[in-house]
């Protein structure tokens, strides 16, 4: 794992430092779970995955999913 130095100003370190401690982290994990959420791909919800099972390929991005046409019902 790499190592970081940030600077930060001093209102946002005591936001950090407050914002960890309300939910029992490390400033590191905490800092790095914010990141994480932010830089990492955008994928299906657990949860959606939960409820619709197993699938095999890729999910198409959810921002494809707005210009496709659905099939009319007989």
């Amino acid at each position: 794992m790499g190592q970081i130095t940030l600077y930060l100003p001093q209102k946002i370190e005591e936001s950090v430092k407050k914002e960890a401690k309300k939910v029992h982290k490390s400033i590191s994990a905490y800092v790095s779970d914010i990141l994480n959420q932010k830089l990492s791909p955008k994928k299906w919800s657990s949860n959606f995955l939960k409820i619709c099972g197993t699938w095999e390929g890729e999910f198409i991005e959810v921002k494809e999913l707005k210009n496709t046409k659905r099939d009319d019902l007989e």
